[in-house]
């Protein structure tokens, strides 16, 4: 800029030094021309002269000025913006609107403002989702980053998944899953920008919100599952329920590092998971954690959905008996096993029936002996696949699964054990998993009223079933029937 400006001061010097010149030799060429005389004349003709080119050199300098200089300068200003990287800059050409400086000055207005809309756009997409349009994670992350290095009271991070998301993609298409997603990402967008929304895995969400309270945070997620109670789809005339599991995690309360609230979080969250899901719990009032990886429970989440998805008298089976055996569990007030361990091996107590044909899986009526044994199989090749998932600590899941359908009178199978010889997870799956069965539809009848499924815990007590565990339901059933959710 300086050197630019340096070349227009010599130019218009010159030009003025030129008109004055030529306004100082104007009158001797007179002079040799018209013979003046008289010296008097002469000098007066040479003052006026001077002043003639002075302000003929002065107007030429002022046009020139304002007719290129100017306008060069606000161009070169513009551009000089542009390369430091300030897209907002206008070019002001005020003269020579129809000239060719003044076409030059408004083809740099339209690529300014071609560039300024394409800079917005890439940053947008540097910071959002493509697919969901809420931000990216690299975009929480650095807000994360920046609250650490602020000033700020308090912040509480949530950490959402969807559950069982991973099934929807593998048994409906990827098309199924991505409209599923976009509609979670609007169900959690905030109303007036309250927190700020982000997609943080495949079937992840983030929130953060800063300087606000505990209560603000919990009516906030009760507002989700209230809006996301209304969000059903429909896949193959079937309407599917799509639930969350969200974690909450607070700085100061939890961790002094804003950055790893995340991590928090995502502990509560598989809390949450690990009880069924479909709710959420704030860390600071998590009752235990797991040892599992995220990865090895969503491999256990596959296998529990496709095995669900196969039998339409089943959907959501597990989901339930995981429920009630927790319920029954936790009423019976004894510690002796871990939720976590209840609730996997209830999931997966009918892992084994993977490998049974559709035709048997899904017969309307009665099996025929040959088919009956072919089921009867199923505990003993789930446990088989427990083994392959869990290389240690997998006893008490393994009793679960190999022994849920032994009978206290020692009339089940795989084995006809007897009474206590059943382990305690067994005898609390086989009243959950009854329980479940008799209170849905099939083909060949109606699922049980509560008061008939009262009659036949009480009738098999002792026989099917473990009397103590029966008794346990049956409380629930009469006076806590919200547990069971019937």
């Amino acid at each position: 800029m300086q050197k630019y400006w340096g070349t227009m001061t010599k130019i218009l010097f010159w030009m003025l030094f030129m008109g004055l010149i030529i306004g100082a030799i104007f009158p001797f060429i007179i002079s040799s021309i018209v013979h003046i005389h008289s010296i008097t004349k002469f000098f007066l003709f040479l003052i006026a002269s001077l002043l003639a080119g002075g302000f003929v050199g002065y107007l030429n300098y002022t046009i020139v000025k304002s007719v290129l200089v100017k306008p060069l300068t606000e161009i070169i200003k513009t551009t000089q913006n542009i390369a430091s990287g300030n897209y907002n800059s206008v070019c002001l050409v005020v003269w020579g609107k129809h000239d060719l400086i003044g076409k030059l000055g408004s083809a740099i207005n339209k690529m300014v403002a071609a560039i300024n809309d394409s800079h917005n756009k890439l940053l947008l997409m540097s910071k959002t989702d493509g697919l969901t349009q809420v931000y990216n994670r690299r975009t929480a992350d650095l807000k994360l980053a920046e609250l650490n290095n602020g000033q700020v009271n308090n912040v509480f991070v949530v950490l959402v998944d969807i559950d069982k998301f991973k099934m929807f993609n593998d048994l409906y298409g990827h098309q199924v899953g991505d409209k599923i997603l976009k509609s979670i990402a609007q169900t959690l967008s905030p109303n007036n920008n309250e927190y700020m929304l982000a997609r943080y895995g495949g079937d992840e969400f983030i929130i953060i919100l800063e300087n606000t309270t505990k209560d603000k945070v919990k009516a906030i997620l009760e507002e989700w599952f209230i809006r996301l109670n209304s969000v059903v789809f429909e896949i193959n005339n079937q309407k599917i329920p799509v639930t969350l599991s969200a974690g909450v995690a607070s700085y100061p309360y939890d961790t002094m590092n804003i950055t790893s609230l995340a991590a928090f979080a995502d502990k509560a969250m598989y809390n949450v998971k690990y009880k069924g899901g479909n709710g959420f719990v704030f860390y600071s009032e998590a009752t235990e954690f797991t040892n599992l990886s995220s990865a090895t429970y969503k491999s256990l989440e596959g296998l529990i959905f496709a095995l669900d998805s196969r039998d339409k008298y089943t959907k959501c089976h597990s989901d339930q008996v995981a429920r009630l055996a927790l319920a029954i569990y936790n009423e019976m007030k004894i510690n002796v096993l871990s939720e976590e361990i209840i609730m996997i091996a209830s999931l997966l107590h009918d892992v084994g029936k993977v490998g049974l044909p559709n035709d048997i899986l899904n017969k309307p009526g009665r099996l025929t002996d040959e088919e009956y044994e072919l089921v009867k199989k199923h505990p003993v090749i789930g446990k088989q696949i427990i083994e392959l998932l869990f290389k240690k600590n997998s006893e008490e899941i393994i009793n679960g699964v190999l022994y849920h359908h032994e009978r206290f009178d020692g009339k089940g199978y795989p084995e006809g054990l007897k009474g206590e010889e059943i382990p305690l997870i067994a005898r609390i799956l086989g009243v959950a998993d009854a329980f479940s069965a008799m209170s849905q539809d099939r083909v060949y009848r109606k699922g049980l009223s509560l008061e008939e499924i009262i009659y036949q815990l009480e009738f098999n007590a002792g026989k099917q079933f473990d009397p103590e565990v029966s008794r346990v339901l049956i409380d629930i059933i009469k006076n806590k029937p919200e547990l069971i959710k019937y």
